[in-house]
């Protein structure tokens, strides 16, 4: 239905904006992206007209721009944004939260990462939170079983968009991560909020398929 009314996937970043007020007003503690935001909107009035022969460029310069209402939308709100890994490059994305160790450091533990594709800054800037949405970063299997909860570039860890939503979700600002008494490179759980999620040593939560409900799904409309 949503698509029926709105036009074929992606909509434009203004649709996006008027979704997270949306949200917002109805309450919702948590609003999060699964959605790559690495390129200008292309539906963008200012970017549809740009290459127009002849255009003014003050008038251009007038024209809306979508990632700038995107980001004007989400700030002060509880929007979390998604990004990718990227083996070029050398952009990191900027941790929003506070991580904290027990036991030995476990910074070594989960899946390497050389660098990570960008988000657009002003929506990186403006956003709650920030986490990875790859499943199964250097595995060989297309079977995915497990999903990391945090990438690693061996010094910083970076957190996964499920748990920077559950963080956000309840006004947190540290996760508290537990590593093995004796021996590095070895989680064994994770704290958010008021939740102790039980991870494999390298940090990946097991996952459980559940079946598909449609009571789960919201029209845009």
């Amino acid at each position: 239905a949503s698509l029926r009314q709105f036009g074929q996937w992606p909509w434009p970043r203004d649709r996006m904006a008027a979704l997270v007020d949306k949200l917002t007003e109805l309450g919702a503690a948590v609003i999060a992206f699964d959605i790559l935001f690495a390129e200008p909107d292309r539906l963008s009035p200012r970017s549809v007209v740009r290459d127009v022969p002849g255009i003014d460029p003050a008038l251009l310069d007038r024209l809306p721009d979508n990632d700038e209402i995107f980001a004007r939308s989400i700030a002060g709100k509880p929007v979390v944004l998604g990004y990718g890994i990227s083996n070029e490059g050398n952009y990191h994305p900027q941790v929003k939260a506070g991580i904290a160790f027990t036991g030995e450091s476990p910074v070594d533990a989960p899946p390497h990462i050389r660098a990570a594709t960008p988000l657009r800054p002003q929506l990186e800037a403006n956003a709650a939170g920030i986490g990875h949405i790859s499943l199964n970063p250097g595995k060989s299997t297309a079977v995915v079983r497990t999903a990391p909860l945090f990438l690693t570039d061996g010094e910083q860890l970076y957190p996964g968009l499920a748990l920077e939503a559950m963080r956000v979700a309840q006004g947190a600002s540290t996760y508290l991560i537990a590593g093995a008494p004796e021996g590095q490179g070895i989680m064994t759980s994770v704290k958010i909020g008021d939740f102790v999620i039980p991870v494999t040593s390298a940090g990946e939560l097991w996952l459980y398929v559940s079946p598909d409900r449609a009571e789960r799904y919201v029209s845009a409309k």
